[in-house]
């Protein structure tokens, strides 16, 4: 075996010691944690936003969010989200209009207009920065 081999055996060997118990203890396709904390990180914003309505989820242009959105979920942790975690640039204006401070960096030209290049639903209404 070369060396390239072996590194990559070792590796491989590796990723399976720790996929392989983190499979072990998912619950539900949820890791299992005593944590409060690490719960409250690990919940899916988008969990209750699922629309039923097929039509919904092909409107493309409308300047508004499922009432099921909920900006407040994205508040609060840092720079944890992107353009591309939001279903559409909507959400993501929802999400800086809820906080002009942008901590997401979602309006990274700062014209009050986040993720301009996002597709769906759109929302340029410009949130004063």
């Amino acid at each position: 075996m070369t060396n390239v081999t072996r590194l990559l055996a070792f590796l491989m060997l590796a990723l399976l010691i720790v996929i392989v118990p983190l499979a072990a203890n998912a619950q539900d396709d949820e890791l299992v944690t005593d944590d409060p904390i690490e719960e409250m990180v690990m919940d899916d914003p988008f969990e209750e936003m699922a629309s039923d309505d097929p039509i919904e989820e092909l409107i493309i242009g409308e300047p508004s969010v499922p009432p099921s959105f909920d900006p407040a979920k994205f508040l609060g942790m840092g720079d944890r989200w992107d353009c591309g975690i939001f279903d559409n640039q909507a959400q993501a204006q929802a999400v800086l209009r809820a906080d002009s401070s942008d901590p997401n960096r979602l309006d990274l030209d700062r014209d009050g207009v986040a993720c301009e290049l996002s597709l769906g639903a759109q929302d340029h209404e410009r949130v004063p920065r």
